[in-house]
């Protein structure tokens, strides 16, 4: 009995308690994940709190497995040499995952972009999806997904559509300029007092910008709620033509100048044969 006793690996009688020390690891480390997540929610946008959750689970988890390798008589220390020479190779390979990972932590903070906003950056323009360690996740109005790293976020001009509740509208007209263009700024101001979406606080402005071409040109500005914004556009270029014309002051054409095609040039004459 002894002999077969003896048989026995020395690791096996300390497996249960390794199991014991990993499976502890794991139950501390959700709840770790599950705080951090609770905190880091407070004050940064929805996203960040998984990053937050999976950074403490597994920082847990990953004391615990070497703890319980410790407790089994592993020797750690070949294994943290061979993660030594592991760790300088990944740093070099990884210095683009890094400057992402640090401009990730940047956006977090400012919070300048949350899940749900629609934002443009370097020609891009969709709906955030998700904002991850490495890049934000963007779903464009013609349903295609596009990831965006985070250091092009940082480092590029980026336009936060959603970032405020109403937004303006801008629509650049150009009206004849011997047409009674009072008659037309009052008709484009009834327009905007009768549609329901558009906003009357800030008031709608007409704008007598230049003439040009013997047409002037006009800027109708609106606002409008950010949900609305794109409706209240469609249904004001929809209705503007009419109303100019029963003001008297139909929409017009800028005039584009074509430059003339180039001369060409006449065919070679012929070569004689000797």
């Amino acid at each position: 009995m002894q002999a077969a006793l003896d048989l026995i690996p020395a690791w096996l009688g300390k497996l249960p308690g390794a199991l014991l020390v990993l499976a502890l690891s794991v139950i501390g480390g959700k709840a770790l994940g599950a705080l951090l997540a609770k905190l880091v929610r407070r004050f940064a946008s929805p996203g960040w709190d998984v990053m937050a959750r999976r950074f403490g689970m597994w920082t847990l988890v990953g004391l615990g497995l070497a703890n319980a390798l410790q407790a089994m008589g592993v020797d750690l220390s070949v294994l943290l040499g061979a993660a030594g020479f592991f760790t300088v190779a990944l740093g070099f390979a990884s210095q683009t995952s890094a400057s992402n990972f640090i401009s990730g932590l940047f956006l977090m903070l400012e919070n300048a972009v949350k899940v749900g906003d629609v934002i443009e950056v370097a020609g891009i323009s969709g709906e955030v999806l998700s904002i991850d360690p490495l890049s934000v996740r963007l779903r464009t109005f013609d349903n295609r997904m596009v990831r965006v790293p985070n250091e092009s976020l940082v480092k590029s001009s980026l336009t936060n559509l959603s970032g405020f509740p109403i937004r303006r509208i801008d629509l650049v007209l150009f009206v004849p300029q011997e047409a009674d263009l009072a008659a037309a700024r009052r008709a484009l101001l009834t327009l905007a007092e009768g549609e329901a979406q558009v906003l009357q606080e800030p008031a709608p402005v007409v704008q007598i910008q230049a003439f040009e071409g013997g047409l002037a040109k006009l800027q109708y500005s609106v606002w409008a709620a950010r949900d609305a914004w794109i409706g209240v556009r469609t249904e004001l270029n929809i209705r503007i033509p009419g109303v100019l014309d029963q003001a008297g002051a139909p929409l017009g054409r800028p005039r584009v100048d074509v430059a003339p095609p180039p001369p060409t040039h006449a065919a070679a004459a012929p070569v004689s044969a000797r």
